[in-house]
């Protein structure tokens, strides 16, 4: 009885250090994520205007079925006050509403649109991409700027803050696209994501680790479509038109961000839960395709802070702690609170900092079980 008594107190002294060693652990790792990643957005600072020529841009929207979006959004594209030429490229993949009489309508009164009709025998052929494709073939200029029909330019200078991205050795630029605000929780975690996304890419971007952009903002030079075969690579896969694109393409020196107020585009969130869920597992399905490397990243952060807050919960419920333990979480807290309250004001939605320390945990976790969904979502259209 006795011998077991003292097996039995060694197990759990030993199960008690091995959740402290995974404590430092995975706090270690994450903390080297703030300062490693995450502060570069956070210390980002815009660069000044340059005397570097003005590139002419072709910017591209592919439609279906958005009649009232454009009514909206095209005098807004054709508006840009912008000091180069540039053109709208509108694809309308065989839209069945009043797409085409619109497109019509104001084509009549504005030369620098473009349309480029899909007919039905290749309405929805791969998806996007196909409509993005004929879109790319069909610009003019060497430089494209990619929006979606549901989104607003947050100002007529868009194009220009986009645009100042280019540099002799800058051929793609990522833009924010964050969703607007509504009432609702749904809306604030739909924001918090977003923020918290931008975050994660615009960061690693800086670290010269590009590895996604989002379609709703986002622009690059025609040759990285045509010299990487377009999108080939994963023709098959109804997503993955920008982010698994830019994944394939970007490197260490050839991709800058934007994130100057002016150069945001916003869009209108989903409203209902079940339209959200179906949105982002078919957005984080493709996730599985990214380089192996980013996989490792992205993955690596997410696991260490739920066991963070796990190991953390475990040790105070065992009563095996100390001060110094409490300070160590509460030094982490305040780390992330900080680096991203200043990253939301970078990205203009301070709100979202704020409340970060309170949907941290449960945003990774989050993420975690949204990746798994997305391993077995398989997307059927493209919208």
């Amino acid at each position: 009885m006795y011998i077991s008594t003292k097996i039995d107190a060694l197990v759990i002294f030993t199960f008690n250090w091995i959740i402290l060693v995974l404590f430092f652990f995975f706090t270690g790792i994450s903390l080297y994520y703030a300062f490693v990643f995450y502060a570069r957005l956070a210390g980002f600072q815009n660069p000044k205007e340059t005397s570097q020529p003005i590139i002419p841009i072709s910017i591209i929207v592919c439609a279906q079925n958005e009649y009232k979006n454009l009514l909206s959004l095209l005098p807004l594209l054709l508006g840009q006050n912008y000091a180069g030429e540039f053109e709208v490229i509108l694809v309308d993949d065989g839209s069945t509403d009043d797409t085409t009489f619109l497109l019509q309508d104001f084509a009549k009164e504005n030369p620098k649109l473009h349309i480029i009709e899909l007919t039905e025998s290749v309405k929805n052929k791969q998806g996007k991409k196909f409509a993005l494709m004929m879109g790319i073939k069909g610009a003019k200029y060497d430089h494209v700027l990619l929006t979606d029909a549901d989104c607003i330019p947050a100002s007529e200078h868009w194009l220009q803050s986009m645009s100042e991205g280019f540099g002799p050795e800058k051929e793609i630029v990522l833009g924010y696209s964050p969703y607007s605000k509504r009432p609702g929780i749904l809306n604030l975690f739909i924001r918090y994501e977003t923020f918290m996304t931008a975050s994660t890419y615009l960061s690693f971007a800086l670290a010269k680790i590009p590895y996604m952009g989002v379609g709703r903002n986002l622009a690059y030079h025609k040759h990285l479509f045509f010299d990487n075969k377009g999108f080939s690579s994963h023709i098959h896969l109804m997503s993955g038109d920008d982010d698994l694109f830019i994944n394939q393409v970007a490197n260490r020196t050839n991709t800058q961000i934007s994130i100057k107020p002016e150069s945001f585009t916003y869009s209108n969130p989903k409203e209902s839960f079940l339209d959200y869920f179906h949105q982002k597992t078919r957005h984080l399905s493709v996730g599985r395709y990214y380089k192996p490397f980013h996989k490792f990243l992205l993955g690596l952060n997410p696991l260490s802070i739920i066991l963070i807050y796990l190991s953390f919960i475990t040790l105070i419920l065992r009563h095996f702690y100390g001060e110094w333990v409490i300070g160590v979480f509460a030094f982490y807290i305040i780390v992330y609170w900080i680096i991203f309250y200043l990253n939301s004001k970078k990205l203009k939605d301070p709100i979202l900092g704020i409340l970060s320390p309170f949907l941290n945990f449960f945003y990774y976790l989050y993420l975690l079980i949204m990746s798994f969904v997305g391993l077995f979502y398989k997307a059927k259209t493209w919208k």
